[in-house]
């Protein structure tokens, strides 16, 4: 086995810390900027995959599908092509519900139009809420878990949603708001009133539970709407495997460009970060570096820039990001433990950096890979008369 000379670094000065740390930073800065550009080179050339884009396809049309058994359920409705929230539909449901009970206590002119513009008053057969459990369920009990149908019926909704709340009365078994109620509810609207406002509070707040404790229990007790969420979470499981495995493609080509190709066009183990602070490297010997070090510390180099993925992820992709998070990639990697992973492998190697090994300081991956980082321009020359070093 041929022996590695001397490195012409051997007698440089060991590296700042600060410098050391400005250094990494740049490192990590580099592999971040150029996975983000290869991945969204191979993002593209995914995306044109017919496999890609027949589980994208699949992943529209069962979201469709799930949004139609929303609204056939009458808990919710499309607008802008999403499905409004329980909230959005509780506010709905009192607005409508007020001007149902003014059109019966007040003429047609002392009703703002303001307000009420294009507002139409509640019916039974248009509210959603009723209808979910007095028809939809009873209709459809057959695909409902028999547990859930225990909540279902007039007699249950008169019971458990409205509770005898003296807010409302009844009119054939359908509760409207009372006129009491529904006059404090548009003085609210009209100039802000406080008692207004309390019931406008205690009202909306009631439907809104409703509305919310009904949509959970359609999701979790309808047959054909769990069969659907189940394709649809696989499908996007999937998607986000492939778009997974690609971003770990584009960084570990990120590492590669930073730590391999670099330091072999250097031809002394520096990246581009340490060519441009003037740093170098020597093994624990003073010996120059060969390639089994720069191996060594490209693959400690891969975990500890693992936190790179997690910050893409966030970035491209924002919330949806956080699925990223769980999904397990290539059955061994998920990018939330690798971030992890990462933080306590810097910190840890951050610590090590302020512990003196045989007159050294090194950071764990420098330890592992056996290379000591220097000072490129500042050396130490022994004086042979006082057996001291003195700075060149």
């Amino acid at each position: 086995m041929k022996e590695r000379k001397e490195s012409r670094y051997r007698n440089a000065v060991l590296l700042s810390r600060p410098k050391k740390f400005l250094a990494r930073f740049l490192d990590g800065l580099s592999v971040l900027i150029l996975s983000l550009v290869f991945f969204a080179i191979s993002d593209g050339i995914l995306s044109a995959l017919p496999v890609y884009r027949d589980v994208q396809e699949r992943i529209m049309d069962v979201r469709s599908e799930l949004y139609s058994i929303v609204e056939e359920s009458g808990l919710s409705r499309r607008e802008d092509g999403t499905l409004l929230s329980s909230s959005d539909m509780a506010e709905e449901y009192l607005k409508r519900s007020v001007l149902c009970t003014l059109e019966e206590v007040k003429a047609p002119e002392e009703i703002s139009q303001r307000i009420y513009k294009d507002v139409e008053p509640i019916t039974p057969e248009e509210d959603g809420l009723f209808q979910y459990y007095v028809s939809f369920k009873v209709e459809k009990r057959d695909r409902f878990e028999a547990s859930s149908m225990e909540k279902s019926g007039l007699d249950y909704y008169q019971k458990e949603i409205i509770d005898d709340n003296a807010y409302f009365e009844y009119s054939d078994g359908y509760p409207y708001l009372n006129s009491e109620s529904a006059l404090a509810i548009d003085e609210y609207f009209v100039s802000g009133t406080a008692r207004g406002k309390e019931v406008y509070d205690a009202v909306l707040e009631l439907f809104d539970k409703a509305y919310f404790d009904a949509s959970e229990d359609l999701m979790e007790s309808y047959e054909p709407y769990v069969l659907a969420e189940r394709t649809f979470l696989d499908c996007r499981d999937s998607l986000l495997s492939m778009r997974g495995i690609a971003l770990l493609f584009s960084y570990l080509l990120g590492i590669l460009m930073v730590y391999l190709l670099f330091p072999v066009l250097f031809q002394d183990g520096r990246t581009l970060s340490d060519k441009a602070l003037d740093i170098a490297y020597t093994d624990i010997t003073g010996k120059a570096i060969g390639g089994w070090n720069i191996m060594l510390r490209i693959i400690l180099s891969l975990i500890a820039n693992l936190y790179v993925p997690f910050v893409i992820a966030i970035l491209l992709f924002g919330g949806e990001g956080v699925y990223f998070m769980d999904i397990s990639i290539l059955g061994f990697f998920n990018i939330l433990v690798g971030f992890f992973v990462s933080f306590l492998y810097l910190l840890v190697s951050g610590l090590f950096d302020f512990v003196s090994r045989k007159g050294m300081h090194q950071t764990v991956t420098e330890i592992l890979s056996q290379i000591v980082a220097k000072n490129g321009k500042e050396f130490m020359l022994e004086d042979k008369e006082h057996g001291k070093e003195a700075d060149a």
